[in-house]
């Protein structure tokens, strides 16, 4: 089931309930467009696990913003800052940041308590992509996180080297990064046969889950 942005969907809420109710599922995977989904599930009772395409590395991104708002310590839309606490520098820009970060509006805020409220979040990433900001996303923001990918995230290596070399010719630094795109290219396979990374995130979530029903 899915809709645009600000879609109003919420004439779905009580079918769903009806429908969970009636099935009993073991969990539910919820995103942020209907959000009104998550107080139908956790209504019912029932474990909820969400899902919204991020991957880690922008998870601690948006956080870094949201504690330290240094968006604001800035003279214009134009002017970079950095982002704190990091495993690396990052810099960026208030023009690009969404809106709704930069205006505060309900929407995100809506979606953060749904977070909070949920048995955890599934992710469309692989931790050899990202190794350094899964463990702070789990570690030093301490979140729950199974990282289930790729599922259409990795470009096919033949067109990430072509667009290396377009944008920054024969350096060495294209060359390295050619290596780097040709490796996590390799590796997006790895991870999801059996006992792979993403296939033991998956087997990890399935025995919380049974732990959870277990203690009920």
């Amino acid at each position: 089931m899915s809709a645009p942005p600000f879609t109003d969907t919420s004439v779905l809420q009580q079918p769903l309930v009806d429908i969970l109710r009636r099935c009993s599922p073991d969990c539910v995977v919820t995103d942020t467009f209907h959000r009104w989904a998550a107080d139908a599930v956790d209504g019912v009772g029932i474990p909820r696990v969400i899902f919204n395409g991020n991957c880690c590395f922008a998870r601690c991104c948006e956080d870094s913003v949201k504690r330290d708002w240094p968006h604001k310590k800035v003279g214009s839309d134009s002017e970079p800052f950095a982002l704190e606490g990091l495993p690396d520098r990052i810099e960026l820009t208030r023009s690009q940041l969404p809106v709704f970060v930069r205006t505060r509006t309900e929407f995100p805020g809506k979606s953060m308590r749904a977070e909070q409220n949920s048995f955890g979040q599934v992710v469309n990433s692989f931790y050899e992509l990202e190794p350094a900001y899964v463990e702070y996303y789990r570690n030093q923001m301490g979140k729950k996180a199974w990282l289930i990918g790729p599922r259409k995230i990795v470009v096919g290596r033949d067109k990430v080297e072509a667009a290396v070399k377009k944008l920054m010719g024969g350096s060495e630094e294209a060359e390295m990064m050619t290596r780097r795109a040709k490796e996590l290219a390799e590796r997006t396979t790895s991870v999801v046969e059996e006992r792979g990374s993403s296939w033991n995130d998956v087997e990890a979530l399935i025995g919380e889950l049974k732990s959870c029903w277990k203690q009920k």
